[in-house]
């Protein structure tokens, strides 16, 4: 089949001081098996040689654009405003997609009659230099998303294709968020189309100590403004649903505020906040650890 007679998938990679990673990066795109699409990659600023690496591949398929420091949501949503492609789809600039992504991906989504579609994922942890399958099964995107269930995090930066218009519909990432923007462009994708999944792996995550979500206070912001948000977009079916949701992002943050910075007031805080907002949930739980 000729180029012309294959859509043009549009991949973006928003890169901030991504020296370390951005040539296999890149290097994954061009090796994909699929080869109508178009590589657009936001420069949100860096200062390192992530500009001066990205500059020597030299397919025309790439574009570049460098911006001002603008965070990740302005830099993903800039390369989607440049983008030329009926579908659409995100790659962090330290993950790897594996070679069929793009064609699997795409194949899904028209044999399927779906708008979104991601997969299973390997995890790969830069510290201990071990890997793992993430197997991110949604039957319940909505229920998933808001309750925080297992393997409701599916990686939207490097691991969804979608239709251009569904991002649009959406009206992007919110640029005010960076560690829950996923979550927040999910939840509104999750209210006006099912989630396709194919079940094998096809991008690696790299799991490195420098992410954004060891940044609690970050985390901590971003989570109530997104929760906050969706309350007022009335995603929440109720008042008690809503409670019963916020309860368990409380008690994310306390964990985390434990976990990465042995802060005793906030977990405290957050202890007694999801307490009082859901205190027959927690009882359970707490039970349930106890027996």
């Amino acid at each position: 089949m000729s180029i012309i007679n294959l859509p043009l998938v549009s991949i973006i990679i928003p890169c901030y001081n991504a020296e370390k990673w951005i040539a296999v990066t890149i290097q994954s795109v061009i090796n994909q098996t699929y080869y109508n699409w178009e590589l657009i990659i936001v420069d949100d600023g860096s200062t390192d040689k992530s500009a001066e690496i990205i500059k020597t591949f030299e397919d025309k398929r790439i574009t570049y654009f460098q911006i001002e420091n603008s965070g990740v949501s302005t830099a993903r949503n800039y390369g989607a405003n440049n983008a030329k492609g009926d579908f659409i789809g995100f790659l962090d600039a330290d993950d790897i997609f594996f070679p069929e992504n793009i064609s699997k991906k795409l194949n899904f989504l028209i044999e399927n009659k779906k708008r979104f579609v991601y997969s299973y994922i390997i995890i790969e942890d830069t510290v201990s230099n071990s890997s793992e399958i993430k197997k991110n099964i949604i039957t319940n995107p909505l229920k998933q998303l808001l309750e925080f269930c297992e393997n409701s995090s599916i990686g939207l930066g490097s691991n969804v294709i979608m239709y251009k218009s569904l991002f649009d519909e959406v009206g992007g990432f919110d640029k005010n968020l960076s560690t829950s923007a996923d979550w927040d462009i999910l939840v509104r994708i999750a209210k006006i189309a099912e989630f396709g999944y194919i079940p094998e792996p096809l991008i690696s995550y790299r799991l490195n100590p420098n992410q954004m979500h060891k940044n609690i206070k970050l985390m901590e912001n971003d989570m109530l403004y997104a929760f906050k948000k969706a309350w007022e977009n009335n995603i929440f079916e109720s008042k008690k649903y809503y409670n019963y949701c916020i309860a368990k992002v409380f008690l994310i943050l306390a964990g985390s505020f434990y976990k990465y910075t042995n802060n005793l007031n906030k977990t405290t805080k957050y202890l007694l906040m999801s307490l009082l907002t859901n205190p027959i949930w927690i009882f359970r739980k707490l039970i349930k650890l106890i027996l």
